[in-house]
């Protein structure tokens, strides 16, 4: 997750974009990081979500000149206010679930138990894209979001 990705989510949250559905859970495809630059898109997405800026040791790991030490995606989601975080990766890095998207299935405890379900860069080296998709579908709760953002 880079500087033009979390001004998406600000923008998402100040539109009322992400109103109206259960944002407090997310799941991921792919076990993310964060990496920005910018340390105004971190401010400015905490502010979004009404949330306070983490203490100065945590919002350098968000905010560097190098991809070194990156922070996971969900001490990002924790500090935003989500209180369900999981993301699905095959190589299980930062607490992932380790599921080959291209055969597995969603265990049964995280069916429909997500509002907010993230395919950020993932699907694409996936060649089962049936699974890909059904997966994301399992994950997400009724009323829930998709997001994809992926290249091309």
């Amino acid at each position: 997750m880079n500087d033009a990705m979390l001004g998406f989510y600000t923008d998402l949250r100040g539109l009322g974009l992400l109103a109206g559905i259960c944002v407090d859970s997310v799941a991921e495809l792919g076990s993310q990081t964060v990496w920005m630059q910018d340390p105004e898109r971190l401010k400015a997405l905490l502010a979004a979500f009404n949330r306070p800026l983490p203490p100065p040791e945590e919002f350098a790991r968000f905010v560097s000149d190098s991809a070194k030490n990156q922070a996971s995606a969900r001490s990002l989601f924790g500090y935003l206010g989500f209180k369900r975080y999981t993301s699905i990766d095959i190589d299980a890095a930062h607490g992932a679930i380790a599921i080959d998207l291209n055969f597995d299935e969603v265990p049964e405890e995280h069916r429909g138990a997500y509002g907010l379900t993230t395919n950020l860069g993932t699907s694409e080296h996936i060649l089962n894209q049936a699974n890909v998709f059904k997966c994301l579908h399992d994950l997400t709760a009724p009323g829930g979001l998709m997001l994809h953002v992926v290249p091309f």
